[in-house]
């Protein structure tokens, strides 16, 4: 097996130099050659366990550059990136000496050092790196060089922004730009054969430069990604590693493309890959199983989506030990990629994990102190990092959310209960926490806060989005010391909608993003309540003959120049010289919710013009706040809206003020004409409603 690798490993990245002469070999260095043989045998096979051990006894027992090169390659193959990184920092400074400063071999060397840097989170460093590569390989080398190429394979690899997860900013995040790959697949397929395989990386760096909204590049992307896909299988075989990162790309791109289904199967067949090779656990599942979160969760499966992130954080940091975490931590300056990291200092524990972060909050309590809160907030904030520490010590979290009110909340649906909600700290040492006082409720809600809200069979409900895009707000930064609170009243029906039945609630927090809108908070460092119960009752409708019949009789008489006019609030004196008592629509939410029943039943009327269905279904919502049809253009044509106030108020220790207002107010929408299938589909949403209510006729 051994000799089955000597002709790569004879292909190393460096000069001949390094290679031993067949006519004058000692027997040392047959050794050296017959174990570097079996590293590349084994890492052309994607056996990363036993090339490592190879190229470690090579690197042992021979101080030779490739040697290093290749064992810093499999190690950050194996997620060892401290490992990896250190082996390249010290590597560059002899080949600087042995071939110049300036030399593609230093250039490779550092490349894959960025690549490293990138992996743990240490964005600076590996931007530099990476910047560095690039200016010594086109100083040096002709621009159809497969070097340069390499350089750009690596930025795109590196810097490909998958914004939607907070984890897998690993070594993702800015942007390239995107005719430097295009270039690079241009001038490599002239200097290659069309079925070299070497071009495969070039389909992939192309195809990672494009966007989401690059909808009319995604074709080409997916039809490239599938040549490289073939080309790799035939040179390498159909279960070669590196096609997990063809196929993990190409179902971005089908995501992109809105072929969800398909991008789920592409990823599947490359986390089953990984699966097969390497466990249940490993570093190189993390992006694959990222990519599949996300189209889970475009699926609608949240619960899977929010499980597939935590399985990813954990594969990511797989192959790093609790000193070489705290290590890397140092050196990092992105705070997102700081919560990554706490986030598993806390699931780690242990007392390596503990003492660094006693340590690390001590440095920041003694930096806080010299300035403002402002500035502590922003540049030294201490909430995440002591909520890891505590954690990791078996304790209560520093700064609870506590909840006013009892254990069991009743509701009647629609209705869901409005709490009392505070920020205590409750810090076990008595540390003071900094954090934000208001700001981002000027969509009517506060933002950074959130219901996560399960059924009874444990499933995740799905939030609403924001109502207003305005964000934003007045804010400021203060300092809670133990047993003061911030609180705040939350409106429940602003963040959820709940179908009748048990319900676990817990109320989450963030102090720094807004988090009311997300799909689900995996990877987060949040603030938390204790679980609550909460029963939704179905709401009871008594109905009269005469209710019904002036429903039928008000629908049947709304025309075309009546122009659909929605009230989002409940009908009062308020609104009358906005939609008149006397009129059609008037009349029907003067009953409120007598009058749904029958408002249902037109919708299955077949002779229900689409004018009147809009009416209908801009009334049903009016009266329920159920099933908003100003979210889907073309249901209800042209509109006008009207809206009720809202006030967020808050404040420290039990005092409230009034932290922002909106009037509400009429708005006028131009809309594209009624598309009646459309309506039609929209209107089918209200079919489940009857099992929402019970009515009784009188």
């Amino acid at each position: 097996m051994r000799w089955a690798g000597l002709i790569a490993f004879l292909l190393l990245p460096f000069s001949e130099s390094d290679r031993p002469n067949r006519y004058t070999q000692s027997r040392a260095e047959r050794d050296w050659l017959l174990y570097m043989a079996a590293g590349e045998a084994a890492f052309a096979d994607g056996r990363l366990d036993v090339a490592e051990k190879e190229f470690a006894t090579a690197h042992d027992h021979f101080d030779r550059p490739g040697t290093s090169f290749r064992l810093a390659e499999v190690r950050l193959a194996r997620g060892k990136y401290v490992q990896a990184e250190q082996l390249c920092r010290n590597l560059w400074v002899t080949l600087a000496r042995k071939y110049g400063a300036e030399s593609p071999e230093v250039a490779r060397c550092l490349d894959l050092q960025a690549r490293a840097c990138a992996a743990l989170g240490i964005d600076r460093e590996a931007a530099q790196l990476t910047h560095l590569a690039w200016e010594m390989r086109t100083k040096k080398l002709p621009r159809d060089h497969f070097d340069i190429a390499q350089s750009i394979h690596t930025r795109h690899a590196m810097w490909r922004p998958y914004e939607a997860l907070p984890l897998l900013a690993i070594g993702m995040q800015g942007r390239t730009v995107a005719s430097d790959a295009e270039d690079s697949l241009k001038i490599q397929e002239k200097a290659l054969p069309p079925n070299d395989v070497r071009l495969a990386p070039c389909l992939l760096a192309a195809a990672r430069a494009i966007t989401w909204d690059d909808t009319t590049e995604l074709p080409l992307a997916e039809k490239r990604l599938l040549r490289a896909i073939e080309l790799v299988k035939k040179a390498r075989g159909e279960r070669n590693y590196t096609l997990v990162d063809y196929w993990t790309e190409l179902a971005r791109i089908y995501g992109a493309q809105r072929k969800v289904e398909l991008a789920a199967v592409t990823q599947q067949k490359a986390i089953g890959l990984l699966h097969e090779l390497y466990g249940k656990r490993h570093p190189r599942l993390a992006k694959p199983l990222a990519i599949m979160s996300m189209i889970q969760g475009s699926l609608g499966k949240v619960g899977e989506a929010e499980r597939l992130v935590e399985e990813a954080s954990r594969s990511h940091f797989s192959g790093l030990t609790d000193i070489e975490i705290c290590a890397a931590f140092d050196r990092l300056a992105d705070h997102t990629r700081k919560v990554e990291y706490l986030l598993e200092m806390a699931r780690r524990k242990g007392p390596t994990i503990t003492g660094y972060l006693t340590r690390k909050h001590d440095e920041l309590l003694k930096a806080r102190q010299n300035v403002d809160s402002h500035t502590a907030w922003l540049r030294h904030p201490n909430l995440e990092l002591l909520t890891a520490l505590r954690r990791s010590q078996n304790k209560p979290d520093p700064l609870p959310i506590i909840l006013g009110g009892p254990e069991q909340e009743e509701s009647i649906f629609p209705n869901l209960p409005i709490l009392d909600a505070a920020l205590v700290n409750k810090d076990a040492q008595k540390n003071p926490i900094g954090y934000q006082e208001g700001g981002d409720y000027r969509s009517g809600r506060q933002e950074r806060w959130r219901f996560n809200v399960r059924d009874a069979k444990g499933n995740p409900m799905p939030v609403k989005p924001r109502e207003d895009p305005e964000g934003g707000g007045l804010t400021g930064y203060n300092t809670l010391k133990v047993g003061e609170s911030w609180t705040t009243i939350l409106d429940m029906r602003r963040f959820i909608d709940l179908t009748p039945g048990d319900y676990t609630v817990t109320v989450e927090y963030h102090d720094r993003q807004e988090i009311a809108s997300d799909l689900h908070t995996a990877g987060l460092m949040l603030c938390r309540s204790e679980p609550f119960k909460l029963h939704v009752q179905p709401r009871v409708i008594d109905v009269t003959k005469e209710a019904r019949e002036a429903v039928k009789v008000a629908v049947a008489s709304l025309e075309e120049k009546d122009r659909v006019r929605i009230l989002a609030g409940t009908y009062s004196k308020a609104d009358h010289e906005f939609i008149t008592p006397a009129s059609p629509a008037g009349k029907i939410l003067a009953l409120g919710w007598r009058a749904v029943p029958e408002l249902l039943g037109e919708l299955e009327n077949a002779k229900l013009k689409p004018h009147q269905r809009a009416w209908v279904l801009a009334l049903l919502f009016s009266i329920t706040s159920w099933h908003d049809p100003r979210d889907e253009s073309e249901v209800i044509g042209r509109y006008e809206s009207r809206s009720r106030g809202w006030v967020v108020s808050g404040g420290r220790n039990g005092k409230t003020y009034v932290m922002g207002a909106g009037s509400g107010g009429k708005l006028v929408t131009h809309t594209d004409a009624i598309d009646e299938k459309k309506q039609k589909v929209f209107a089918e949403k209200w079919r489940a409603f009857r099992d929402y209510i019970v009515v009784r006729d009188k």
